[in-house]
C-alpha cells in the first residue's frame, strides 16, 4: 500500500525555518528540523487478532528518525469495520537519553484516514473486522504481526470473487472435485463418478470398467493369505488357474482336478471322509473308527466291468441281522468258500432240540421202520423249543412190513431245530450237517 500526500515545504518545517523558503539543498534539512509527523519513523508493536471484530496489543515504541520515542500502552479494542491506529506525538524519552517521565500514550483509533494525518501524527496500523469464524485483518508496516485473513487475500486463480474454492479453475494436471462426489470426507461413487475404460494394468492385474478386474500372465498376482508376509494358501499361477494345496488342487478351464488326498469332507472340526486318487485306485473312505459311507437314492448303480468285491482277505457280511437284503436276483450265485459236513447220527436223538451255530446249517436225516410206516418230520425255530415244521415224510410199508423216509432242511444262524420220527420200530439210520463257512 502506497500513500501519498503532497505538502508545501514550509509546512513540515518548524517555524523558525519556514521565513524565505524556496528551495533547500539536499542534505541541508536534517530530521530534527522537521515536525514529527513528517519525519521517518518505526512502530514497534506486536498486535494480536482475538476473533472476527477485536484485537489487541502489546506495550511498544514509536522511533522517530532523529531518535526520539514515543512509548506506546497495551490496549484492545473491538472492531465495527475498517480503522486506522495512530499516536500523536508527546516525547517520553528526548534524543539525548533523557526520559522526561511522560505517561505511555494511549493510541486513537478513527474509521476515517484523514484523521491518522497530521503534523504530530504517526500512523501504526491499519485494522479490519472480518467476517464472522476468520481472525481480524491487521496490517503493520513496522512489526512481523501482519495478520491476513481471506477477505483481502487475492490471487488470478481466484477468478469469480466469491473466494471459495469454486473460484479455482481447473489445471492441465490437477482438476477440481465435485463436492457432490464426496460424501463425509470420502469419495462416493456414483452412476456420474464411475469411472470409464481401463484403470489400472501392471503386473498381470487389470481393472476395466467395461470387463472388470482381470488377473493374466503373472505367478501370484493374485493371492490369499492369513497374514500380510504369512504362509500362500492360494494363488493364481501364469497360466491363469486357480491352485490351493501347495498345487495339488487346480481350478481351470477343465474344471477341478485334485492330486492326493486333499478332497476331504468335515462335520465341524471333525473329519469324516475323504476322496482320493491312488495309482492304480480310486478311493472314496470314511474316517474315523465305525464310521459308515451311507449312499441314499432310489437305485444304487453300479456300472463296474469285471466284480464288486471287498477289499480286504477275510470274509465280510452282505447285511446284517438287523439289516439285511430282501432279494436277491442273480444269474449264478457261487460259493468260494468251503462246506463242513458232519456225521451227527451218533449224538442225535429224535425228538430233542439241538441250536445251531453262527453258520447257515443244511440238515439230512434218513429214517428206517422194520415192522411199520415210517412218519418224519423236521422242526426249525428262533427260540426252544422248536415246533414249526418245516418239512415232513410219511413212508408207506414197502416189503415184508418195513418203511424208510429221508428228509432235507435248512437251519438259520443260531436258531434252534429237531427231528421227530414214528412208526414202529422207527430208527434213525443217518443224520448228516453240512455248515456253510
Amino acid at each position: 500500500m502506497t500513500l501519498i500526500i503532497k505538502r508545501k515545504l514550509a509546512d513540515i518545517l518548524e517555524p523558525s525555518l519556514r521565513i524565505g523558503i524556496d528551495r533547500l539543498l539536499p542534505g541541508s534539512v536534517m530530521p530534527g528540523n522537521l515536525m514529527a509527523g513528517a519525519q521517518q519513523y518505526t512502530a514497534d508493536i506486536p498486535f494480536t487478532a482475538i476473533d472476527h471484530d477485536s484485537i489487541s496489543w502489546a506495550v511498544g515504541v514509536v522511533a522517530l528518525a532523529d531518535g526520539r520515542l514515543q512509548k506506546i500502552a497495551a490496549g484492545a479494542m473491538e472492531l465495527t469495520g475498517t480503522h486506522h491506529l495512530y499516536s500523536t506525538w508527546g516525547s517520553s524519552i528526548l534524543s539525548d537519553g533523557t526520559n522526561l517521565g511522560f505517561p505511555y500514550k494511549f493510541p486513537f483509533l478513527f474509521a476515517d484516514a484523514s484523521y491518522a494525518v497530521g503534523n504530530n501524527k504517526m500512523l501504526i496500523a491499519v485494522v479490519s473486522k472480518a467476517a464472522v469464524g476468520q481472525k481480524a485483518f491487521i496490517m503493520t508496516p513496522y512489526h512481523d504481526s501482519l495478520i491476513l485473513n481471506a477477505a483481502h487475500l487475492s490471487f488470478t486463480a481466484f477468478d469469480t470473487g466469491t473466494n471459495t474454492l469454486d473460484d479455482i479453475s481447473n489445471g492441465s494436471t490437477y482438476s477440481r472435485l465435485l463436492s457432490t462426489d464426496i460424501s463425509a470426507g470420502h469419495i462416493k461413487l456414483t452412476s456420474s463418478t464411475v469411472k470409464t475404460g481401463n484403470w489400472y494394468d501392471v503386473s498381470g492385474v487389470s481393472i476395466d470398467a467395461a470387463s472388470g478386474i482381470n488377473i493374466y500372465g503373472t505367478a501370484n498376482a493374485l493371492t490369499t493369505r492369513a497374514t500380510k508376509t504369512g504362509t500362500i494358501q492360494c494363488y493364481v499361477g501364469a497360466d491363469g488357474a486357480l491352485y490351493a494345496g501347495a498345487g495339488a488342487v487346480l481350478l481351470d478351464v477343465n474344471g477341478i482336478k485334485v492330486t492326493g488326498e486333499f478332497l476331504r469332507f468335515y462335520e465341524g472340526a471333525t473329519e469324516r471322509g475323504r476322496v482320493a486318487a491312488g495309482a492304480s485306485d480310486f478311493n472314496l473312505a470314511a474316517v474315523g473308527a465305525g464310521i459308515p459311507i451311507v449312499v441314499t437314492g432310489a437305485n444304487l448303480i453300479c456300472d463296474v466291468a469285471t466284480a464288486v468285491y471287498p477289499n480286504v482277505t477275510t470274509a465280510v457280511d452282505l447285511g446284517t441281522t438287523t439289516k439285511y437284503w430282501k432279494d436277491v436276483y442273480c444269474v449264478n450265485l457261487i460259493r468260494t468258500n468251503s462246506i463242513s459236513q458232519a456225521d451227527q447220527t451218533a449224538s442225535r436223538v429224535s425228538g430233542t432240540t439241538y441250536q445251531n451255530s453262527t453258520k447257515i446249517r443244511i440238515v439230512t436225516v434218513y429214517v428206517y421202520g422194520s415192522t411199520d410206516y415210517v412218519d418224519v418230520a423236521g422242526y426249525v425255530k428262533s427260540t426252544s423249543p422248536a415246533n414249526f415244521v418245516v418239512c415232513e415224510q410219511l413212508s408207506p410199508i414197502i416189503t415184508s412190513g418195513s418203511g424208510a423216509g429221508t428228509i432235507t432242511f435248512v437251519v438259520p444262524p443260531s436258531y434252534y431245530y429237531r427231528v421227530v420220527s414214528g412208526g414202529t420200530g422207527v430208527t434213525i439210520i443217518r443224520w448228516i450237517e453240512s455248515d456253510l463257512d
